[in-house]
């Protein structure tokens, strides 16, 4: 697998998540920085096991799942974040961190 700049990734999908956050009114940068950094890692994890074939598309699905939920649970915990932001901001960083992740595997993430 090609190497990935996670920080880059990470701070990509952060820039995503804040885009969504800021229009719905709330600042919660440290959470969204944080929360992307752990997307970023979690799917190209997900990916190197997928690219290894030790789990297939399906559990890969549902990993990245996971990871969505957990991401969207703490945005939600944070004041003033509604389950829509919350939503809205964790598919931004997905499709930020799945275009750079599938582009360095050479097949799609999601």
């Amino acid at each position: 697998m090609a190497d990935l700049d996670l920080g880059a990734i990470a701070g990509d999908a952060a820039a995503a998540m804040l885009g969504v956050i800021k229009k719905n009114g709330a600042d919660i940068k440290q959470y969204a920085a944080a929360e992307a950094q752990k997307i970023a890692t979690s799917c190209a994890q997900i990916a190197q096991l997928r690219a290894q074939g030790i789990i297939t598309d399906e559990e890969m699905r549902l990993h990245l799942d996971i990871q969505k939920n957990a991401s969207r649970a703490v945005l939600m915990a944070v004041k003033g974040i509604a389950i829509i932001t919350a939503e809205q901001a964790v598919n931004a960083a997905i499709g930020v961190v799945s275009a750079a992740v599938s582009k360095a595997l050479g097949f799609a993430l999601i």
